[in-house]
């Protein structure tokens, strides 16, 4: 056993390759030799040529993992050394040669590895490291006080060639904020003779944005908007006008009652939310109530054939689908934007992105199902994908102009559908692969059978494993 030192990292590439490579240099940063044909990526001489020796001679540690890309029968590779790995296991009986990690559910996994024992990544990276380190550690795996400097350099060298570099040149990036450019210039303070109850319930459910305060009740709207709503027998009154920015800053005029201005804004920042709400229904988007948030989802239909088309920065015309259908069982997604009104430091609405799904046309409500459908289909959309949806979403909200208005009563406000850009002071320039290319197409990246995960059962959970060994 003394020759075995080595860890050997199994995976699929190129589609694990940066978790293989963050995996590798932190068991190397704790003093493990680790191997993983991730290395060749560096440059340098590779230190294996005969794998099938490696895993069998030198290897002391062997980590397969496990992805919907590593459990494709395509990758062979893979396979080949779970199986090489499997036959030292038993004719050494070596009962904790082959330590799985899960990285992601897999429906069917490799069958040499169902029994095993396994550490769970799927939850968070840092938190499988420290259990895989843990367990390597009761293992008595080989390992130096220190890191190497010789392998941490080499997985330096790969880090360095799958991530980029940073440059002096200044850099624009794209937020979320959408500015407000025009506020009503009014806001009015209006009341009834009705009874108190009759006009508090009114204002809760009034399609005019309003938000109550005392006996009254604060508004953007017009009057003339307001008992459109309310009954014609019952005059509404304008009690008090100021001016918009007056009353955010808590100065209203002579006569009027006075306000703090954080409550002020509170009560600004709550019709705009409203009339964003109405907007959004208004363009066809469906309301989904989230955990703490409410978000608008684009049904299936509203947009021929479901894409979304809009300009790049660059200028190029491009598409994306809002919504689209993944696996057997015909589950659709569906992309879905929130907005939270802010006013300081300057009045906008912060974007937010969000996918809900749908079978046979009810939302998927249930908790779990909904995060491992998510995290299915979302685990290749890095920010690109959602800025280029997000981007299609406000193309289609403004039906390509360049703002769009929320109705706030016979008065809008109008919002800029052009994201604010930033400018960064340097530039991160990231290393293309070689089969990396731009394109409209929808990768078919959803693992269906996880939408029912909890029917059919999955591997089990490794803190429950642990008792077995």
């Amino acid at each position: 056993m003394s020759d075995r030192t080595f860890v050997f990292l199994n995976h699929a590439t190129p589609e694990d390759n940066a978790f293989a490579t963050w995996l590798g240099a932190k068991l190397a940063a704790a003093g493990y030799d680790v191997w993983s044909d991730v290395l060749k990526l560096g440059g340098g001489e590779t230190f294996w040529n005969d794998i099938n020796d490696g895993i069998r001679r030198r290897t002391v540690l062997f980590l397969p993992i496990l992805s919907t890309a590593a459990a494709d029968s395509e990758k062979r590779g893979v396979h080949n050394e779970i199986a090489i790995a499997t036959q030292v296991m038993r004719r050494g009986k070596l009962a904790s040669f082959i330590l799985p990690i899960l990285l992601e559910y897999v429906a069917e996994p490799n069958p040499e590895l169902i029994q095993l024992n396994y550490i769970d990544f799927s939850h968070g990276w840092a938190t499988g490291l420290a259990r895989l380190l843990d367990r390597m550690d009761k293992l008595e795996s080989p390992r130096r006080s220190g890191p190497d400097r010789a392998s941490m350099d080499r997985w330096l060298a790969v880090q360095g060639h799958l991530a980029g570099a940073v440059n002096d040149e200044s850099s624009d990036h794209s937020s979320n904020w959408l500015r407000i450019t025009n506020l009503p210039p009014v806001v009015r303070y209006v009341g009834t003779p009705a009874g108190r109850g009759v006009w508090d319930e009114f204002v809760k459910k009034s399609k005019p944005p309003m938000r109550a305060h005392m006996r009254l009740a604060a508004t953007f709207a017009e009057p003339s908007e307001i008992q459109l709503e309310f009954s014609p027998d019952i005059p509404i009154k304008t009690e008090y006008e100021m001016p918009t920015q007056a009353f955010m800053d808590g100065k209203p005029p002579g006569g009027v009652p006075y306000l703090k201005g954080v409550d002020a804004r509170r009560m600004v920042v709550d019709m705009l939310r409203q009339g964003w709400e109405a907007f959004a229904l208004f363009r066809g988007l469906k309301k989904h109530e989230m955990s703490g948030r409410t978000s608008f989802y684009m049904p299936e239909g509203l947009l021929p054939g479901d894409w979304a088309h809009f300009v790049t920065k660059a200028g190029k015309h491009a598409k994306r689908k809002l919504v689209g259908i993944r696996g057997k069982r015909k589950i659709r997604y569906h992309f879905a934007v929130s907005a939270q009104p802010q006013i300081l430091p300057f009045p906008r609405l912060i974007i937010y992105a969000h996918v809900v799904f749908s079978e046979g046309g009810v939302l998927v409500t249930q908790k779990n199902a909904a995060q491992r459908n998510r995290k299915a289909l979302c685990k290749h959309w890095w920010n690109a994908e959602w800025r280029d949806r997000q981007t299609a979403m406000l193309t289609f909200l403004a039906k390509g102009t360049d703002s769009f208005d929320l109705p706030l009563g016979g008065v809008v406000a109008t919002v800029s559908a052009l994201p604010v850009q930033f400018e960064g002071p340097c530039s991160y320039v990231r290393y293309a692969m070689d089969d990396e290319a731009e394109s409209n197409e929808e990768p078919d990246d959803f693992d269906e059978s996880l939408a029912d995960l909890d029917a059919r059962g999955g591997l089990p959970d490794d803190d429950d494993e642990e008792d077995r060994e």
